[in-house]
Order: C-alpha cells, then structure tokens, then sequence
C-alpha cells in the first residue's frame, strides 16, 4: 500500500511539474574555478573536503603531472605542445589513481587543464604533430578514466621570446592557403584522437572563436585571418568541428568576459556569439556550431578587488580598492549578468585571493588574501547568484546584515527587474 501510495505521489508530481512548466526549465549553470594556483591529483586528495566546503564551485580545472621514470623531470599539459617529449600514458599513472580515489562531493565538473606552451609545432612536420595528437589522445584518455568532463584549453601566447603557434608567416615558404589546410588537418587529427578516447569529451576553450571576434566582423574572414595573430587557431578548431564527432565545445570568451562592467556589455557577448563568431567557419561547420557549442562567461576576480586601479583589468578605477562594498555589489550584479548570458558554465580565475588555505600564501612574489576574509560573504553570495529564483538575493542580504548591501541589493534589483517586495531584506 505504502509503495502504490509513494508511486502515486511521484507521478502526481511529475503531472504537476509538467502542467506548471511543459517546456522544462533551464539547465542547471555552474561556477568552475582556475588560477595561479594549481590543483592537482595530489591536493585534491588531500584536501578535497576543505576545497568543496569553502568554495562555492561546481568544479576545478585540474592539472596533471606526469613523472618520467629515473628522472626528475616533471611533465604537465601546461606544455602539452612539447615535441620533445612524447607522453607515455605510465608517466600518468600516479595521478590517474589518485583522481579515482577522491570522493567528489559538490566538484561534478572538472576538466583537465592544458596549454599550447611552448608553441612553435610546425604544422608541416608530421613527426611533431603526432606527438601533440599522442599527447592530446592520453589526455583525453584519462579525462574519461577520472570522471572529468573534458579538456580546458589555453591558446594564449605567454613567453615573448619563444615561438607562436597561431600566427601565419609567409617566412615559413608556404602560402597561406597551404598552411590553413595544414592547421585543418592538425585540428582533425587532434579530434579524432580526443573523440576516440573520450566520444563525449567537452574541450572548453579559455578563447575559441571568440579569440579572432574582429577578424570575424570584416568582409572577408579569410583573408583576414591570414594577417591575424590567431588566424591559424580558427583553422585548427575548423578541423576540429570536422571531425569532433560526438564531442561538444565551449568557448570561455575569457577578456571580453573579464571587461564586462554593464549589461551591454554582456548582450554583446551573446550577440557576437551566435550572430558574429560562425562567420569564421565552413558552412558545414557552422551547423554544428550551433549544435554543438556553448557559451561560458569568464569573471576575472582579482579584478574587482586586487588588481591596481592603475591596470584596465581594474573593473572600477574610479572606485578605490578600499571600497569593498560598492565593488562587491557591482560584482553581485555582474555575476547575476553572467549566469543569465552563460549556456552552462561561468567560470572564474583567480590569481592573488583564495577560497581556501593554501600551503603558501604567496604566489609570484605577491600575498595571497582569503577572499571570505577580505570580502564578507562572497562565498555565499556565489552559491545564491547561481539561483534563478529572484528571492535569492535575500538570503546574501540577511546573510550579511548590514545597511550598505541593503542598499546595493535594492539597486541591482532594480537594473535585473525584480520588485522591491521580492527584495525586502528585513531580518
């Protein structure tokens, strides 16, 4: 009786979850975390619950480090377009066990981080390219074996004095038609790979398409790209598309997502994406754009709290970083902003603050703050953005309690549309 009885209930409310909303509901949005600080195998199973507890994450991006037997060197995807030293799956071994061994409570979207460092692969060798698909091809690998949901990628070209890897020279004595074909081909062999080892793999890029957005707004994209410093990137993730087979993309639009101050500016995103960035591939290719990606919004924290009012990183120089409070909420704000314009992820870096403890509070030569020490709430504030409901905004305000957030709780609700009955946040 008891069993008819819970069987009845269940459908009752299935019935009344579809008559109150027959389309569904939007997909649940999630905040990951990358930074200065690495998190690896080693910290995560050490210190998983201390992470999960005082974090308002849904994930972390993680990075691997291989050990090459009887030697000291250490290899990590950071460099995972070193040529010089094919990837063995064994080098991984260590870390491998120890992801499977981290009971994962709160952190269900981790992705694997890699970077093109050191850059330089020529697209014309054979033998190097198969060494950055065999490296790609393991990473994907054990991506699947610990339970990520895929790859993050950082195209961004650091070091002044070492080669690029997007940029076109006709110094190379190939033309420019040739060395798109090239980058092509490099983009389909790296998915083939990937999608071999890991046919549901998500591979976010910090940029995708949105890294070459202006060459996209000109009248020919092609040529443009030729003259673009990431011209060849387009071509490589046009491979991609072509043989991603089941896998699935997310561009991370990191500086335009880090310099969003308005809702403007947020719009753009969303316009430049769907409307604006599909210029830059195939007519085939386009379809599965569309299918296929998603967005995700990048907040660069320090920004709002650290970084000099002497940097355009600074998202309000006028304010000075003493006034924790007006940065808060504009940050408040922004986030709200960021999980409505974002597919499925937002995600954060952070450089010179910390959710949590570290072993050493100094990175670069710079002391790391705890961000719930020097901003009040922010970790609360985090885990209620993510909630579509208005009222979620009460909860941080009588969390927090004081007159000011009060104040700017009132004000953001009236630039995001909610009433002030929904926003009264009398204890």
């Amino acid at each position: 009786m008891l069993k008819k009885i819970s069987i009845l209930i269940l459908l009752a409310a299935a019935v009344f979850a579809y008559a109150e909303n027959p389309l569904g509901g939007q997909p649940n949005k999630k905040l990951i975390r990358f930074g200065w600080e690495d998190i690896t195998a080693s910290s995560l199973l050490q210190k998983v619950k201390i992470f999960e507890e005082r974090s308002p994450f849904d994930g972390v991006g993680i990075l691997l480090q291989g050990k090459i037997p009887d030697s000291k060197t250490v290899v990590t995807p950071r460099f995972i377009f070193d040529t010089k030293n094919p990837w063995q799956y064994e080098w991984f071994q260590d870390d491998v066990e120890k992801l499977k061994k981290v009971k994962f409570t709160k952190f269900t979207d981790n992705f694997l981080y890699a970077s093109s460092r050191p850059g330089g692969a020529d697209w014309f060798d054979d033998e190097a390219w198969a060494v950055v698909v065999n490296n790609f091809r393991i990473m994907a690998r054990i991506a699947r074996e610990t339970g990520c949901k895929g790859i993050t990628f950082d195209p961004e070209h650091y070091a002044a004095n070492s080669k690029t890897q997007f940029d076109y020279s006709p110094l190379t004595g190939h033309s420019w038609d040739e060395t798109w074909e090239k980058a092509c081909q490099r983009g389909r062999e790296v998915a083939s790979a990937i999608s071999a080892e890991y046919p549901e793999c998500k591979f976010m890029g910090f940029f995708w398409l949105s890294y070459a957005y202006d060459g996209a707004m000109s009248r020919n994209p092609y040529e443009a790209m030729a003259h673009h410093a990431k011209g060849l990137y387009v071509a490589f993730i046009n491979g991609m598309y072509d043989n991603c087979g089941a896998m699935s993309f997310v561009d991370g639009y990191e500086e335009h997502g880090y310099l969003s101050k308005i809702p403007e500016d947020y719009q753009q995103i969303v316009y430049r994406y769907q409307k604006i960035l599909p210029k830059l591939l195939t007519p085939e290719n386009r379809l599965k754009y569309h299918a296929k990606t998603s967005l995700a919004i990048a907040v660069y924290l320090d920004g709002y709290f650290i970084t000099p009012n002497t940097t355009h990183w600074n998202m309000m120089p006028g304010v000075p970083l003493e006034n924790v409070e007006e940065r808060f909420a504009l940050l408040t704000r922004n986030m709200k902003l960021a999980f409505e314009a974002a597919d499925e992820y937002v995600w954060i870096w952070e450089e010179r603050g910390s959710f949590w403890p570290r072993y050493n509070m100094t990175v670069h030569n710079y002391k790391v703050k705890l961000w719930e020490q020097h901003v009040p709430g922010i970790t609360e504030m985090f885990r209620t953005v993510k909630d579509p409901r208005p009222a979620a905004a009460v909860r941080v305000a009588r969390k927090r309690n004081t007159t000011w957030f009060a104040t700017a709780t009132l004000k953001i609700s009236t630039r995001i549309g909610i009433s002030r009955r929904q926003t009264d946040i009398s204890p």
